[in-house]
C-alpha cells in the first residue's frame, strides 16, 4: 500500500468518538437511541478498537496489552473546558444542549481505568492528539505513529492516519500539500459541527474552483486569504483570523504525556 519500510508503530487514539458512539444505538432498541447496559457499552468499545488493530496488524506491529507500558497506545479522552468556547461562543453551542447518553461517564471511566489514557482539558482532544503526533514523530520519524480517529481536522496534519469511520475504516498517508490544501479549504468552508462559518455561502467546491483557477501563482493558504478579501474586504483580517483560530490544530501544547 505504502513504499515506507513497514514495522513497529505508535498509536495515538483519539477515543471520544469510540466512548460516545459505544453508548449509542438503534431507537427500535431504545427509544431515545442510548445502550443502558454498561457490560454492553464496554463491549462495543472493545470491539470498536479490537477492529483497527485487526485491520493494521497484517501490516504494523504495535503493543497492545498489557496497557501501562510506555509504548502502549493512548487513548486521548475530553476533559473539561476548551478555550475556543472564550474566543467564539458559538463554538459548538448546540451539541453542548443535546442530552448525553446515560452511560458517558461511567463508560469514560472504565476506558480511563483500562487504558493507557490522556485527558484533554482547556483544548480539543485533537489539540492534544496533534501536539502528541508531532513530539513523537519528530524525535522517531513520521512513520512511527498513527492517528487514530474520525475527525476531520487531523487531516490538515502531514501524518498517517487511520479513519475509524465504519464507513472507511481506512489508512490515508496525509502529504504535506494535501494537509496545506486541506486546512485552507477547511479555512473557507468552515464546520458544521463546531458551528464556524466565516464566509457564508463558501464551501470545499467554491475553494476548489477558486483555487484552481489561481494554483499556479498562490497556495492553498493565501488563496484562502484573498476569497477573505474579496468576501469582507472591510473585515476580512478579522474573520480570517477566527477561522484560523477556530480551524488550526495546536501542535505546540507542553502538557502532553511524556513517555519518550
Amino acid at each position: 500500500m505504502f513504499d515506507f519500510n513497514m514495522g513497529n508503530v505508535h498509536l495515538a487514539i483519539d477515543a471520544d468518538s469510540f466512548i460516545y458512539g459505544s453508548c449509542l444505538c438503534s431507537k427500535d432498541d431504545d427509544e431515545e437511541g442510548f445502550v443502558r447496559d454498561i457490560d454492553e457499552a464496554i463491549f462495543r468499545f472493545n470491539e470498536k478498537f479490537m477492529k483497527v488493530v485487526n485491520e493494521l496488524e497484517e501490516t504494523y506491529s504495535f503493543n497492545v496489552p498489557p496497557f501501562d507500558e510506555p509504548e502502549a497506545p493512548i487513548f486521548f479522552i475530553k476533559g473539561k473546558g476548551n478555550f475556543r468556547d472564550f474566543i467564539y461562543k458559538s463554538y459548538k453551542k448546540k451539541r453542548k444542549k443535546r442530552k448525553l447518553p446515560p452511560l458517558l461517564g461511567e463508560l469514560t471511566t472504565y476506558v480511563r481505568e483500562t487504558y493507557n489514557t490522556f485527558t484533554a482539558d482547556n483544548v480539543e482532544v485533537d489539540d492534544v492528539v496533534a501536539s502528541y503526533w508531532k513530539k513523537y514523530q519528530d524525535l522517531n520519524g513520521r512513520e512511527s505513529i498513527i492517528i487514530t480517529g474520525n475527525d476531520k481536522d487531523y487531516f490538515q496534519l502531514p501524518a498517517l492516519i487511520f479513519d475509524t469511520y465504519f464507513k472507511r475504516m481506512e489508512l490515508n498517508d496525509v502529504t504535506e500539500e494535501l494537509a496545506n490544501y486541506n486546512y485552507a479549504c477547511q479555512l473557507v468552508s468552515g464546520d458544521t459541527a463546531d458551528e464556524y462559518n466565516f464566509l457564508k455561502g463558501y464551501g470545499v467546491k467554491k475553494f476548489e474552483k477558486f483555487y484552481k483557477e489561481h494554483q499556479d501563482t498562490l497556495s492553498p493558504y493565501e488563496a484562502a486569504k484573498l476569497l477573505y478579501k474579496e468576501k469582507a474586504p472591510e473585515d476580512w483580517r478579522y474573520y480570517f483570523e477566527m477561522a484560523n483560530l477556530m480551524a488550526k490544530l495546536r501542535t505546540d501544547l507542553l502538557t502532553i504525556p511524556n513517555i519518550f
